[in-house]
């Protein structure tokens, strides 16, 4: 897990949505605060939480896979950075960290053969991008 980000939209270890409300509270080791749908109050570690990475806990926060929708060997445009142009290839799915993946050199799933490739950022093409 990486630190919690306000910007980011995150759910439970047990599969319940989370509200991220702050995280910056006055605390050495609970600085972030989320509430459930019920209300209550769930205090975490920078990283998301509630006692220690090495003990699954079920309100541990998980980052929402904002690739979920994307189906295999879909179009997508991927980079490295902000400054990298944006480069046509087909979806392979997400690695182990939730980070987006395509196959290499432009091939789909069919031509391949699990060569995969590792991206920064991922998003669908526009209409105009789409266009060949």
């Amino acid at each position: 897990m990486g630190r919690v980000d306000m910007s980011k939209k995150y759910h439970y270890r047990n599969g319940r949505p989370a509200q991220v409300l702050c995280i910056d509270r006055d605390h050495p080791e609970y600085p972030v605060v989320s509430m459930t749908e019920d209300g209550t109050l769930i205090t975490h570690d920078v990283e998301g939480y509630v006692w220690d990475k090495d003990h699954k806990e079920m309100y541990d926060l998980i980052e929402d896979n904002p690739y979920a929708s994307f189906q295999i060997d879909e179009p997508v445009m991927v980079r490295d950075d902000c400054d990298s142009a944006w480069t046509k290839r087909h979806f392979a799915g997400v690695d182990s960290e939730g980070r987006p993946m395509t196959w290499a050199c432009g091939m789909t799933s069919w031509t391949a053969s699990n060569n995969k490739t590792m991206w920064k950022e991922c998003r669908r093409p526009t209409k105009g991008e789409r266009l060949y």
